[in-house]
């Protein structure tokens, strides 16, 4: 089991980039010590994980020492009441709120 469906993660270096562009973001980091792997590479361990609030509501991101963009899990989507529309690429809220996805490498 690879942890990778269960959780949603990003790369360290994105938290970093996303802080300085946005250096109010109130984060709380808090430590942690799950290991995630991705098809085909070896397991990452966890550094910590960072609570942030964005549009769809606050979700927990397990920070990796891995080039991952933020990457959100869908039962996290289903818990904030959210899903994704891949013919529109939105991200529709059951409040009707709907926001833009933008795709990168086909992704």
């Amino acid at each position: 089991d690879t942890r990778a469906a269960r959780i949603s993660t990003v790369g360290k270096a994105k938290v970093e980039a996303y802080l300085r562009e946005n250096p109010r973001t109130k984060i709380d980091w808090t430590p942690n010590n799950n290991n995630v792997s991705f098809r085909g590479q070896s397991p990452a361990k966890s550094l910590r994980t960072v609570r942030k609030e964005n549009k769809l509501g606050m979700v927990t991101f397990h920070v990796l020492d891995t080039p991952t963009p933020f990457l959100l899990l869908l039962a996290d989507a289903d818990r904030l009441g959210a899903y994704f529309n891949n013919v529109l690429n939105l991200i529709i809220r059951s409040n009707n709120l709907t926001f833009p996805v933008v795709r990168k490498w086909g992704h």
